[in-house]
């Protein structure tokens, strides 16, 4: 949902950077940033994190039908079977 903890202080460090991918997985709730990101993200939008406006310049992807808690050896072979593999992998699990 990205609501709370660690989550929070990563998107507010990526999102006004467009070098940066964030990846959203699985449901979110509305109302939740989690939703807002990818939903307003790819028109140039922003996102409201503790009550500031952050604009969202990083690229958003969604990844529907997958679960946001796979193993070391599912998420490396997500990652190998990528066309162009990333030079750099953060995991932020939440």
């Amino acid at each position: 949902m990205c609501a709370g903890g660690r989550i929070v202080n990563y998107l507010k460090a990526v999102l006004g950077d467009p070098r940066h991918h964030v990846v959203v997985v699985g449901d979110q709730a509305a109302g939740t940033p989690g939703r807002d990101i990818p939903r307003y993200g790819p028109r140039g939008g922003y996102v409201q994190l503790d009550g500031r406006r952050y604009e969202i310049r990083a690229d958003v992807h969604t990844l529907g039908g997958y679960s946001a808690h796979a193993d070391r050896s599912d998420l490396i072979d997500f990652v190998g079977g990528m066309p162009k593999t990333p030079q750099k992998v953060v995991l932020v699990h939440v």
